[in-house]
């Protein structure tokens, strides 16, 4: 990396942030439009959830990289929504086991269709092979970043 990308605001880091944040408020904005009571954050619960129901809060804190306090408050969030509900563990009375509800099973096709909509709108005018680079690139960043 040059010194005039990081200085210029054109460092991939700062790349990849900016459109983070473009791209979750334009999410955001567009749920709220369409009168789904999410976050994006929100979103990202769901999808665990769709993919396999029954599971610890710990377990979405690890798989979401939340901690313990900020999934709390998520889930607390999602709960008043409608979207989910928490029950003791059979073994482990301690643990939280989150199961989705009527609602939040219904929302799953319309919200991921409306979700898809809004990812194409951000692709718009990407070769389908600069999002295949763009995908190799980032994931192989991923890659270098985590812990040996």
């Amino acid at each position: 990396m040059q010194n005039k990308d990081l200085m210029s605001g054109q460092s991939v880091a700062h790349l990849v942030g900016k459109v983070r944040r473009a791209f979750t408020n334009h999410l955001n904005r567009s749920y709220a439009k369409a009168g789904y009571n999410i976050t994006v954050e929100q979103f990202v619960v769901l999808v665990i959830l769709w993919n396999g129901e029954g599971i610890t809060q710990q377990k979405i804190a690890g798989m979401t990289g939340k901690d313990k306090t900020s999934i709390t408050r998520l889930l607390n969030n999602m709960e008043k929504n409608g979207l989910i509900k928490r029950q003791k563990g059979t073994r482990d009375k301690r643990q939280k086991i989150v199961c989705l509800t009527e609602y939040g099973n219904t929302i799953k096709e319309p919200l991921i269709v409306h979700t898809q909509q809004n990812i194409a709108v951000a692709g718009h005018g990407i070769s389908q092979e600069k999002m295949d680079t763009c995908k190799e690139v980032l994931n192989k960043m991923y890659e270098n970043l985590l812990p040996r």
